[in-house]
């Protein structure tokens, strides 16, 4: 195609514009993040939003604001009765983890360790009184597992926890009208480009919803699954009950992520 000074215009002004909406996508990244959030939260409680709205009671219908109410509510209160189910166990572990005699775990396992040390000192000719491979292996974990760290790091995350009360605000009040308005989010993204894209970005949005919304389904189903399958295959062999959901937390968590779980 011959270059035109009209079509080095127009790719100037194409750049120019997506340029600048990258900046302010960069500039308002936090409000893009909570735009986010409740449009895949908005995907996970379409279904339930539709099954409630669809009600009749005799001659009333449910107003699809209060099924979006509803669904909002559900949703929160999922999250809510997982963390006041989970995240004592993990606050209760790390206690644990803090208290743990390091010393005491590896003289448990003196033995092969003693091997081991033995094994390094003599394929690298190590002198005996120079390396302590039980010593460096409780300096490690003690390291590995400090309190004071430890507290640091939930200090830190609580006071993260603390300052994003406003974003839990700002993702419901979001997400309450995406649910409420079922083409809110596909008009928003469609306002942005030109008439001529719409209908194919409407197709696309369509996909991307069927799919997201399948995925999430699915992915959240499935770590369910494994973590209580976990937890009761624990118990099965006699854990405590308190381990061994922790150890299904873990690993339904870990599942979402390929390979790590």
């Amino acid at each position: 195609m011959t270059a035109t000074p009209q079509t080095f215009l127009k790719f100037l002004a194409g750049a120019a514009i997506a340029a600048a909406v990258l900046f302010l996508v960069w500039y308002f990244s936090s409000i893009v993040v909570y735009i986010l959030v409740s449009a895949v939260l908005a995907v996970m409680g379409r279904p339930l939003v539709k099954r409630l709205a669809a009600l009749h009671v005799r001659q009333w219908k449910v107003p699809r604001a209060l099924a979006a109410l509803v669904t909002l509510l559900v949703i929160w209160t999922v999250a809510a009765v997982l963390c006041s189910l989970f995240v004592p166990l993990v606050f209760n572990k790390i206690n644990q983890l803090a208290d743990v005699d390091f010393g005491m775990v590896i003289n448990s396992i003196g033995e092969p360790v003693a091997r081991a040390q033995h094994n390094l000192q003599e394929l690298f000719a190590l002198p005996e009184s120079s390396f302590s491979l039980s010593e460096e292996l409780t300096a490690m974990l003690r390291r590995l597992v400090d309190l004071d760290s430890l507290n640091d790091f939930f200090s830190s995350v609580l006071g993260m926890i603390f300052s994003s009360v406003i974003a839990v605000f700002s993702i419901s009040f979001i997400t309450f009208f995406f649910l409420k308005e079922d083409d809110l989010f596909y008009r928003m993204v469609t306002a942005i480009f030109p008439e001529r894209y719409r209908l194919n970005i409407t197709r696309a949005l369509d996909s991307v919803t069927l799919l997201l919304g399948r995925y999430f389904t699915g992915i959240l189903a499935e770590s369910l699954l494994l973590m209580f399958a976990v937890s009761l295959a624990m118990m099965a062999f006699g854990m405590a009950a308190a381990d061994a959901f922790f150890i299904g937390l873990v690993m339904g968590v870990m599942n979402v992520v390929p390979y790590a779980g």
